[in-house]
């Protein structure tokens, strides 16, 4: 399993952020460019959420909690800001001296956590589908602490880092207030430090139930539409973009 997650690393980190991209880039025709310029500048909506993730330290699955909170313009764009940290550290333990009069244990306590900004591009979507290109821009910390069961001091390593979070994500509506939605990305840090890239460099996904509060709020609070916001929602009203 190791040398599979291996192998994965090796191939993945340098072809994703080229699969984003491409995704990213479906389209630079005028009328497209003209659309996204009128979907922009309509009225912005905050949005709030959380935002779990799972991903692996040490090659073992944790478990990433996070919140975020932004701006959704015209659902073309999407910017805002997170704060994401492991649901519970990571313990490992390795035997040290194994079979003789100073055997020992070492007991490693892995733990970090990041706040970011993040920009989230809304590449196609349609009545049920929706596809994204997120990126996150990050601040944050991670601390290693070993020590060994029967003798010696804790040995606290902590670092601040700064990371990128390229990734790409999917969603399908079976009805307005709930979906299903998937993500896979990559996280590194930027720091040329092999502790933390040890321990923050890795894959992110996600496959999760997804309910839209904010529809089920207007539904039970309509809004009323006033003679010109009914204008202009009909006259520049612009199609999904479509492959």
């Amino acid at each position: 399993m190791s040398k599979f997650l291996r192998a994965i690393k090796q191939y993945s980190n340098q072809t994703i952020l080229i699969l984003i991209f491409l995704f990213a880039s479906n389209s630079s025709s005028a009328q497209y460019l003209d659309s996204v310029r009128v979907r922009i500048l309509r009225d912005p909506k905050i949005f709030f959420g959380f935002d779990a993730r799972r991903s692996f330290v040490e090659e073992r699955q944790v478990k990433i909690s996070g919140i975020r909170i932004g701006v959704d313009m015209g659902r073309v764009l999407r910017l805002g800001v997170g704060l994401y940290f492991l649901e519970q550290p990571l313990y490992t333990n390795q035997i040290v001296n194994e079979g003789t009069l100073v055997e020992d244990t070492l007991i490693t306590r892995y733990n970090f956590g990041y706040f970011s900004w993040f920009a989230e591009y809304v590449i196609w979507y349609n009545k049920h589908w929706e596809f994204t290109s997120t990126l996150h821009f990050g601040l944050g910390s991670g601390e290693k602490v070993s020590q060994f069961a029967v003798a010696g001091l804790p040995v606290v390593k902590q670092k601040s880092f700064q990371l990128l979070e390229p990734s790409i994500g999917a969603q399908y509506r079976f009805f307005q207030w709930i979906g299903l939605g998937a993500a896979y990305g990559y996280r590194f840090v930027l720091n040329n430090n092999p502790d933390l890239q040890n321990l923050i460099n890795d894959h992110i996904y996600y496959l999760k139930l997804k309910i839209y509060l904010g529809v089920i709020w207007k539904a039970i609070f309509p809004k009323k539409e006033t003679a010109e916001s009914f204008y202009f929602n009909r006259s520049q009203r612009v199609p999904a973009f479509s492959f």
